[in-house]
Order: C-alpha cells, then sequence, then structure tokens
C-alpha cells in the first residue's frame, strides 16, 4: 500500500520547474510532504531492507488500508465537499483558510450540515481493524 498525495499539476507547476531547473515538462508531478509505504511480508526469495528507507514491514497490511480509506481519505472528501459547499475550489484553500481560525478539537460536540462529528469520530475509533 501506497499512500501519498499528489493533486492535479497547474501551469504554474510547469513554469516554476522551467525556472528552477531550466527545461520545460509537462509531465511534471509534485507531491504533498507526507508519504507512506506498507509492504506485507511475503517475499518469494529473501526480504528486502526497505525498513531501513522508512518502509511500514508488516504481515497484514488490510489494518493499514482501512484505516487510510476510513480516515485519510473519508476525511479528505469530507473537506473537499464541505469546502466546495462553502465557495472554495480546492482543498488547500480549505485548510489555508481553516488554519487563520481558531482551531477546535475534531471531537467538539458540532453538527456541520446536520453531520455530529463526535458520534461520526467515535465511531471511527472504536470499529475494530482486522
Amino acid at each position: 500500500m501506497v499512500d501519498r498525495i499528489v493533486p492535479a499539476t497547474q501551469p504554474e507547476d510547469i513554469e516554476r520547474l522551467r525556472e528552477v531547473c531550466g527545461y520545460v515538462d509537462e509531465g511534471v508531478v509534485k507531491t504533498e510532504a507526507f508519504s507512506q509505504w506498507v509492504i506485507e511480508e511475503r517475499f518469494a526469495s529473501g526480504r528486502p531492507p526497505w525498513d531501513a528507507l522508512g518502509v511500514d514491514m508488516v504481515e497484514d497490511v488490510a489494518p493499514f488500508e482501512l484505516a487510510k480509506l476510513r480516515l485519510l481519505n473519508g476525511a479528505h472528501s469530507a473537506i473537499a465537499y464541505l469546502g466546495y459547499l462553502a465557495g472554495y475550489r480546492y482543498v488547500h484553500e480549505v485548510i489555508a483558510d481553516a488554519v487563520r481560525r481558531e482551531p477546535k478539537s475534531p471531537l467538539d460536540d458540532t453538527r456541520v450540515g446536520g453531520f455530529e462529528q463526535r458520534r461520526a469520530v467515535q465511531r471511527l475509533i472504536n470499529t475494530p481493524i482486522r
């Protein structure tokens, strides 16, 4: 399992690369800083030392995939949809605006469009990961 956020390439990204590196690459891919590699220890011929490079070597990737889908992807989608309804086009704009506001605990008893945050977070936390 690889988790890496890769926003869509914009014309400004291509221009920035040209300015920094001196050439045009229309296939440039920018990424956010976060990345996670999780690999099941099922190798036919020896185990590569990828854990020395920061890879999580585990017996079962399923719990990591489930957490990614339920927590990371779910939260990202919620931010995107609620941000769009608030007039934003991109997730990074929602986040940048939220940083300027007073932070609240994600477990606050607040409602967002009829969505009870505390109940949803508790349900995610208390759901057993197999």
